[in-house]
């Protein structure tokens, strides 16, 4: 993914609570690298057929849709699925013995857009002097080579690929990839494949690709060496008639082993919630934090809603996504994992000046005077 839709990534994310599944027509895991271990996965085409997306563009979330598209460059209805893993690149330094540092970017990225009709090149890739065309293997791409070495390309009119040249090239010329996730994700995602509806995965651990979201979140909470959870995974599913699902949300967060280090982490959720629903701008978001299920499986520990069908649904995931985005943009970290969670202070507001004094009364007598 290029700088620009790497700042739209926590928009992205929050987006992608209410998306849906679409058929894999593509197996766009070709393109990807294999074990990874961080991915966030949107899916437009079954939000559309739901009609959860008519309830989204017709309230205050059409707003936070705008911005998406332009950030992207595409428009939101001619895409049916999104995917971005970011992977950590191999290290390389500069200088020698103790002098060297590291160079290039702290996080290589491949972004896969997949519609339902032809996609026209965004105006931020045409427009960009820094791109150039060549060819690798059989395909021809737009390729940057700054500091972020990136392609572009079109494997089909329907799909866009576009991120680090590093992790694209060995595929663009012809390598057999997989691309599948790491064994911790795949176990966390096989057991409820089928009904899955989105799903980003946060590996905790990587603490130079996730910018500390750990600490973040769980600010001030220790735990014994070892017994911190290990990854956060969300995601929604739908469940019963096809036609009309029941929409749920789960949060889960997996933990290297069962230890007393899973009981640290639930009281930890347990005060992140009674923050959120003590804070004004967080109001919209307590019943929906009150009516938590939980339950735990191993090392797993889990939280879910039950967000109904349809409109309700679209609702309560407004009811969701705009406080989060609406507090987030009040913290001193905008854009830092936890930010839109309320875990930064908010800014502190200027008070107004004093209204000036009322006039002083003019008794009857003098206001001759002040005339003259």
């Amino acid at each position: 993914m290029t700088e620009t839709t790497m700042r739209h990534l926590p928009l992205t994310v929050a987006l992608s609570l209410v998306a849906l599944p679409a058929q894999d027509a593509f197996q766009s895991r070709n393109f990807l690298p294999s074990d990874y271990h961080n991915v966030v996965q949107v899916d437009f085409h079954q939000l559309r057929e739901t009609g959860v997306w008519d309830e989204l563009e017709t309230g205050v979330m059409k707003v936070l849709l705008g911005q998406l598209e332009s950030g992207l460059g595409l428009q939101l209805s001619a895409l049916d699925r999104l995917t971005m893993v970011p992977m950590r690149p191999e290290p390389t330094a500069e200088g020698d013995g103790d002098g060297a540092r590291m160079s290039g970017p702290r996080t290589l990225t491949i972004t896969i857009y997949e519609g339902n009709a032809e996609l026209d090149v965004p105006d931020r890739i045409l427009n960009d002097a820094g791109y150039a065309e060549e060819k690798i293997g059989q395909y021809t791409v737009r390729h940057r080579a700054r500091w972020s070495d990136e392609v572009f390309f079109q494997p089909d009119p329907k799909v866009q690929i576009e991120g680090s040249t590093a992790l694209l090239r060995p595929m663009l010329e012809g390598k057999a990839n997989p691309g599948m996730p790491c064994a911790d994700l795949m176990s966390l995602m096989s057991d409820r494949r089928d009904g899955l509806l989105f799903h980003a995965a946060i590996h905790l651990e990587d603490e130079e690709i996730n910018n500390g979201a750990r600490e973040m979140i769980f600010r001030d909470v220790e735990w014994p060496e070892g017994d911190a959870p290990q990854y956060m995974v969300i995601r929604c599913g739908a469940a019963g008639d096809p036609d009309d699902p029941n929409v749920e949300l789960e949060v889960v967060l997996r933990h290297e082993t069962e230890s007393e280090g899973m009981a640290i982490t639930e009281r930890a959720v347990d005060n992140l919630f009674e923050k959120a629903m003590a804070e004004p701008q967080m109001l919209m978001l307590k019943p929906l934090l009150q009516g938590v299920a939980r339950s735990r499986d191993g090392s797993d520990l889990s939280f879910q809603w039950d967000l109904g069908r349809g409109r309700a649904a679209a609702g309560r995931l407004t009811g969701l996504i705009m406080p989060l985005f609406l507090f987030g943009t009040t913290t001193r970290e905008v854009g830092a994992p936890g930010a839109a969670a309320g875990l930064a202070e908010p800014l502190p507001v200027a008070e107004p000046p004093p209204p000036p004094p009322p006039p002083k009364p003019v008794k009857a007598g003098e206001k001759g005077k002040e005339k003259k």
